[in-house]
This record gives structure tokens, C-alpha cells and sequence, in this order.
């Protein structure tokens, strides 16, 4: 991978999650807690939770990778 490749990579990771912000912006905690009647559903702050932990996951080994 070049060093254009990867900072692409970068910038479209640093904006991705604005598509969605726009998605659950104005969204109540009813709304966030809402689990749908599927067997091991999750609700949309336990998705929101899991991309938060994935980011955090992914940023600490992109740091370590390069060394």
C-alpha cells in the first residue's frame, strides 16, 4: 500500500462516522434502547457501543502495526 493509499484510507475512516451521526441525531433513549423482536437482536445504542469499541480496537493496532 502507498502512502497516498493509506492516507485515503485515513480520511475516509475519520469521516465515516458522520453518516451516522446524521442517522440517530434527535433519536430519544427509547429510541436508542429499542430492540426489535428478532432472537439475539441488538438495539441501536448496543450497535453504537460495538462501533465505538471496534474504533478504539482498530486505532490502538493501526498504532502498533507500523512498528
Amino acid at each position: 500500500m502507498t502512502k497516498g493509499e493509506k492516507l485515503e484510507l485515513i480520511a475516509a475512516f475519520e469521516t465515516g462516522y458522520s453518516r451516522v451521526e446524521e442517522l440517530i441525531v434527535g433519536a430519544g433513549s427509547e429510541e436508542l434502547r429499542f430492540v426489535p423482536p428478532v432472537r439475539d437482536a441488538w438495539s441501536i445504542n448496543d450497535f453504537l457501543v460495538h462501533f465505538l469499541d471496534a474504533d478504539i480496537s482498530l486505532a490502538f493496532r493501526a498504532r502498533h502495526c507500523d512498528r
